[in-house]
């Protein structure tokens, strides 16, 4: 990729975090998970992905545009997805709020660890894990679902809507 060709890409992504409620102001941690390196380390690495699928620049701009609208609050339980889904109801009701996303997301099945954070329930925060290489892929995985991105382990995307932006 030729760095002058991302330079607006770039600006842009960069203009569009600057949207996101919470980001810039005083205590933003507490305000947003935007304001925790690992998600912005995640946005970033999959506009880098995007732009080498064909036709991804379309994927990329579709990812710039939701950014703003993605709610990044603490409550938001699409973070906590894998915690939520271990019991029947908990997974019946992600289905319902999150359709399609669990066929975007690496299956915890196989005995492997997908706590990508947790819940503070005392402070109302979710703080991700400090294995970014473990939850940059899977938070990317939660914003191609948004963007209705093609799966990075398929070649077509999920044909269903999102619901994790701001209603």
């Amino acid at each position: 990729m030729n760095v002058e060709e991302m330079k607006d890409l770039a600006i842009r992504f960069w203009s569009q975090v600057t949207q996101i409620k919470g980001i810039g102001e005083v205590e933003a941690r507490a305000k947003t998970v935007a304001a925790q390196p690992v998600v912005l380390k995640a946005l970033a690495k999959l506009m880098r992905q995007l732009l080498r699928l064909e036709g991804g620049r379309q994927h990329a701009v579709d990812l710039l545009n939701m950014i703003p609208k993605i709610d990044f609050s603490h409550e938001n339980q699409l973070w906590r997805f894998y915690q939520l889904k271990s019991s029947a109801e908990g997974l019946a009701n992600l289905k319902q709020k999150f359709p399609g996303l669990e066929a975007y997301l690496p299956s915890d099945d196989e005995g492997y660890n997908r706590e990508i954070g947790s819940f503070d329930n005392q402070k109302g925060w979710f703080r991700f894990s400090t294995r970014t290489n473990d939850v940059v892929p899977i938070l990317g995985d939660m914003f191609r679902w948004m963007i209705k991105a093609p799966h990075r382990h398929l070649t077509q995307p999920a044909e269903t809507s999102p619901s994790a932006i701001d209603p």
